[in-house]
């Protein structure tokens, strides 16, 4: 069975009449179904799904969690597709903060909320518990941290003071299910992709073939990416689609031990699951 990803938001582009952008979004299309996994910050992922001639067809939408450059772009697609469907974990609308290097904290959430999503026509899905989305498309819903240093959390908050650690309870990820292999798509891995992939093992039996989307390595310490790239090897995955949050260096390192790539806007690849 084959399955296509395409990536339409990212922070890198290298086609020419492409848009780049803080964000990520990426089109799966598995057999007739599509779904989009976040939606970027603004406007990019649908002109980049038009300027590539993708042929959208009111695909569901997962949102990885709520911070901006994964979910601002909704309201462009809703103003496409009236009426799509948004899958999500119960806390992707909390507000939440990221202190910058001039020590303030800025307003880093979705720019709307569940209820003016609804007045526009969307059908908001929300689960923390894994959810079938689309034949074969899993979210993962909440994921266990048992590898607790794996977080990629540091200073988020969910008050503007900074004083309410925001965890990032609601990142989640997708899971796209062959009849032999499992791929799995990341938006930042704020839980941790060891403690992620760990998740995936307890919903399928499937073995995981590949990794698409961002690793949140770009400030890790050389050791620990190594320690994931020994993980990655054993688990016996055979290819990382590095993107967003990962990082040159940490995409580097995982090379070592695995195959991985950096994709950026417009990159295509078809997996035989």
């Amino acid at each position: 069975m084959d399955v296509d990803i395409t990536l339409l938001s990212d922070n890198v582009v290298n086609t020419k009449g492409l848009l780049a952008e803080h964000g990520l979004s990426i089109l799966i299309e598995k057999e007739a179904q599509q779904v989009l996994f976040d939606v970027g910050q603004g406007v990019c992922a649908l002109h980049n799904a038009q300027a590539l001639g993708a042929t959208l067809r009111s695909p569901p939408i997962i949102l990885s969690h709520g911070h901006y450059d994964h979910s601002g772009g909704l309201r462009s697609f809703l103003r496409a597709f009236p009426k799509q469907a948004v899958f999500a974990h119960p806390a992707v609308f909390e507000q939440r903060f990221s202190a910058n290097v001039a020590h303030n904290n800025l307003n880093i959430g979705a720019p709307f909320t569940k209820e003016e999503l609804e007045r526009e026509g969307a059908r908001v899905c929300l689960y923390s518990r894994p959810h079938e989305v689309l034949e074969g498309i899993w979210t993962t819903g909440q994921i266990a941290r048992p590898f607790a240093a794996d977080q990629a959390t540091t200073g988020l908050s969910l008050d503007a003071a900074g004083r309410v650690v925001d965890n990032v309870l609601d990142d989640i990820a997708t899971v796209i299910e062959g009849p032999k292999k499992a791929l799995l798509l990341l938006g930042c891995a704020h839980a941790g992709v060891r403690n992620t992939i760990q998740q995936v093992e307890a919903m399928t039996e499937k073995q995981l073939y590949g990794i698409v989307g961002g690793l949140h390595l770009m400030n890790a310490r050389q050791r620990d990416v190594r320690a994931l790239a020994l993980f990655l090897r054993e688990r016996g995955v055979a290819l990382v689609a590095a993107s967003h949050c990962t990082g040159c260096k940490a995409a580097d390192i995982l090379g070592n031990y695995v195959e991985c790539m950096l994709a950026a806007v417009g990159t295509h690849l078809r997996f035989q699951l």
